[in-house]
């Protein structure tokens, strides 16, 4: 025979909601600190090796490095 749950304690229900409410409170806080980051300083964002930062544009193609030319061409 199917029995209904046991409910929740009141004080069991503060309690998650309270570290549910902290959780979300460090993560509004770190993303806060990273939009003020990127604001003042230019913040710059390393993802799947591009780079983003404030002064450049992500949707441009960076150029491969110069280095040393091949000896083909001499």
């Amino acid at each position: 025979m199917a029995l209904p749950k046991k409910r929740r304690s009141s004080s069991k229900r503060k309690i998650r909601q309270n570290v549910w409410k902290a959780q979300a409170s460090s993560a509004a806080l770190k993303s806060i600190s990273l939009g003020k980051s990127f604001l003042i300083r230019g913040f710059i964002l390393f993802n799947n090796n591009r780079i983003f930062s404030r002064f450049s544009d992500p949707h441009k193609t960076r150029r491969k490095p110069r280095g040393f030319v091949s000896r083909r061409g001499i």
